[in-house]
């Protein structure tokens, strides 16, 4: 989706840029936010990715002297502390959306707004109409995506 939001480049070409980014983070990610990493994720990100983002407009933060955009984070890294200890209960998942949303409101006792028919109503916001992800790889960007997010594909129980 962040494809689809920000960038006008070829999706293969894309998915390359991404590829230092997240190769970056999986060998150096620390959860010590003051952490040289940080920068040097920072600078990486505008530099590898200022080429193909549509519109500054809609990056706001290409000029600026630190950028941690968390979308190039392998997901496993906010579920999981740095001992490898699951730190959730529950994982929701968007293609659940409403059904998850709803079972962790329901967890922490959270009641939202209702329709007349009594269910709670839990939008979906910033959702985009694009393709299937699976329907978008071709053999080399499934196999790069796959390589830099093995763990999250295996913990999510995601597939190609």
């Amino acid at each position: 989706s962040h494809y689809y939001h920000l960038h006008s480049a070829d999706f293969e070409d894309f998915i390359v840029r991404l590829e230092k980014i997240v190769s970056f983070v999986n060998e150096n990610f620390v959860f010590d936010f003051n952490n040289v990493f940080y920068k040097d994720y920072s600078n990486l990100m505008i530099s590898t990715l200022n080429e193909v983002t549509r519109d500054r407009i809609l990056n706001p933060h290409a000029n600026k002297v630190l950028w941690v955009d968390p979308h190039f984070f392998s997901q496993h890294f906010f579920i999981y502390d740095e001992s490898d200890n699951q730190l959730v209960d529950f994982i929701g998942r968007f293609e659940n959306y409403e059904e998850d949303a709803q079972d962790i409101l329901d967890r922490l006792g959270v009641s939202g707004h209702q329709d007349p028919d009594g269910r709670q109503i839990i939008p979906h916001l910033n959702n985009s109409p694009h393709k299937n992800y699976r329907d978008v790889y071709n053999l080399k960007t499934r196999d790069i995506v796959y390589n830099l997010f093995k763990k999250d594909i295996q913990t999510f129980d995601y597939t190609f």
